[in-house]
């Protein structure tokens, strides 16, 4: 008898373990979009805000920043947090409202005095009873005329009514619902037996949070002294496509363009699809732009070798077209942190590089076969470093070429003419010439050729052509 009763205990706690593996923290659809930046007053330091319509939102940040309590504006809850970007302003945060299992990731890259904006719209999943089961079928208890039901279940908003056939029965007393060790609630039921029938079937009526799906649940007769505990498990109910979308959209402003695209199809594929229309643009954006950041990998990749090699003319073509495709991607997703970290360290890389100047030297009193003036080896290209003198032109005051601070000679035309130099870029109080001659000896601090071409402020300048002998100095084919 003794281990019967030890085997009715262990069965009721393997089903308990059962009903309950479902129990786990709540989930929900988090959305992540970026509101267009504001300008931030203080030097070195960004602001970033988190807005959304949850005061349970939970920040992670490896970097170690916090974010404040939220506070309410115009209807919303406001996360916010100063940071001093001296290193570079870049965090990787995890994002989840306070009990969902639904974590965010998010990348930002934060720019001196810039007021970064993300709006985070939480929508909760509904609730639905997924099983009801009896654990315990005569439970015992030392009161009399009276029957207890107990209703476990891991959902602290389940409503519990106890009808007697079809009417609600008047003589039940409910209870609060008190939290177990285990994480479940008990909702205990007191039915009063005293003048009632013993015939009465008792069902129990189950509905869980907003939702308006009621499920009865028979419990029988019930005797005094006597009572039944009942296990009720309770899940939310899983969206495919809002699951899908969530997932791709958080690919998306992570700057996870491949990966997003297939999470959009994934979304397409489900049978409570919405909005086809627009995923089909979602689609097709992410497919775009996974081909747009492959070339400006692929570029950045190319210009590095040719720095190294010292081809600067290919160098910086392949940088600045790198630059395109990033600028053309942050248009449509302003949070791309690789694409904002490579503008960013071109702005400074074009500080560094010097401007690439080159072209051809031509003799102008011949002409080939080809009807074309013949090119000219061995032109020393001389670069002069002027001081500036400002000049009033048609009214305006205007920098020109002043007294020369120095001078070097960059390089030689080749047999086919052609020639590639490095110009250092314009500064407030430099101004750097191009100078062409057949003998250095012509060349000095106080004479200077007359064939000149000042370089203008692009990084690459192709295309030049000098003709030699006449005075008409520089054309451009």
């Amino acid at each position: 008898m003794r281990k019967a009763v030890i085997d009715d205990f262990m069965h009721v706690g393997v089903v308990l373990a059962l009903l309950f593996s479902a129990i786990s923290l709540s989930a929900q659809d988090i959305r992540i979009t970026r509101q267009a930046d504001r300008p931030f007053e203080e030097v070195s330091m960004a602001k970033l805000e988190f807005v959304s319509n949850s005061d349970k939102l939970e920040f992670n940040e490896n970097t170690g920043v916090e974010m404040s309590r939220s506070e309410m504006r115009n209807g919303k809850y406001v996360y916010s947090a100063v940071v001093d970007v001296a290193d570079g302003g870049g965090l990787n945060f995890q994002i989840w409202q306070r009990g969902s299992v639904d974590k965010k990731e998010l990348e930002v890259v934060l720019d001196e005095r810039t007021w970064v904006t993300f709006d985070i719209e939480v929508t909760e999943l509904p609730l639905v009873i997924q099983n009801i089961e009896i654990t315990s079928p005569h439970m015992a208890h030392a009161q009399a005329e009276t029957a207890l039901v107990s209703v476990l279940c891991n959902e602290e908003s389940l409503q519990v009514e106890v009808y007697a056939g079809q009417e609600k029965a008047s003589n039940v007393t409910s209870d609060a619902p008190v939290a177990k060790g285990d994480g479940s609630f008990e909702f205990l039921q007191t039915v009063k037996l005293s003048g009632v029938s013993p015939d009465v079937e008792y069902v129990l009526h189950l509905s869980v949070g907003n939702s308006p799906e009621v499920k009865a649940f028979s419990i029988g007769q019930l005797a005094q002294k006597d009572g039944v505990e009942v296990a009720v498990s309770v899940v939310q109910e899983s969206s495919c496509f809002r699951h899908n979308m969530s997932i791709a959209e958080n690919y998306f402003i992570n700057g996870l363009y491949r990966e997003a695209y297939f999470a959009y199809k994934d979304a397409l594929e489900c049978e409570d699809k919405e909005e086809e229309e627009d995923i089909q643009k979602k689609i097709k954006n992410a497919l775009i732009l996974a081909n747009a950041k492959t070339r400006v990998m692929e570029h950045i990749e190319k210009a590095d070798g040719f720095r190294g090699e010292g081809r600067m003319d290919s160098c910086m073509s392949y940088y600045q077209d790198a630059y395109k495709y990033a600028a053309a991607i942050l248009k449509m997703n302003a949070n791309d942190s690789y694409c904002i970290r490579f503008n960013r360290d071109y702005a400074s890389l074009r500080k560094e590089l010097p401007r690439v100047v080159s072209g051809t030297v031509v003799d102008q009193g011949k002409i080939g076969l080809d009807k074309k003036n013949l090119p000219l080896a061995n032109v020393h290209v001389v670069m002069y470093e002027h001081e500036v003198e400002m000049e009033k032109i048609k009214g305006v005051m205007v920098p020109q070429p002043g007294d020369v601070i120095r001078m070097e000679t960059l390089a030689k035309t080749d047999a086919t003419g052609r020639f590639e130099v490095f110009v250092p870029r314009n500064t407030s109080d430099r101004i750097y010439v191009l100078y062409f001659v057949f003998d250095e000896s012509e060349t000095g601090l106080k004479r200077v050729p007359e064939i000149k071409y000042i370089p203008n402020d692009k990084d690459i300048q192709r295309g030049l052509v000098v003709r030699f002998i006449a005075k008409n100095g520089i054309n451009r084919n």
